[in-house]
């Protein structure tokens, strides 16, 4: 069940783009002829985008940042696997 942290926003958060990252997963590692030098190949990414909320300490004068990450798609979402819905009529 997912959690909808992000749902109704908060102002406290703050989102930071500048420091999303890719996260790679299933694939495969080929190696080269030498066997030295290895790449993950045929992986499903999907991007993790921090979001930093301060979080004020008691009785001191000290604030720390929690980060927490949601998970953004690297493409934007596509119906064109659709269009064949969009030809035939709709039956009642």
């Amino acid at each position: 069940m997912p959690d909808d942290w992000l749902k109704f926003g908060n102002p406290w958060e703050k989102a930071r783009p500048e420091y999303m990252i890719p996260v790679q997963f299933y694939g495969r590692v080929e190696s080269d002829v030498s066997g030295k030098n290895h790449r993950w190949v045929d992986t499903s990414t999907v991007f993790a985008m921090p979001y930093d909320q301060p979080i004020p300490g008691y009785g001191n004068n000290t604030c720390n940042t929690m980060r927490l990450w949601a998970a953004k798609s690297p493409k934007g979402f596509d119906l064109s696997y659709c269009k064949f819905m969009l030809k035939t009529p709709f039956k009642k």
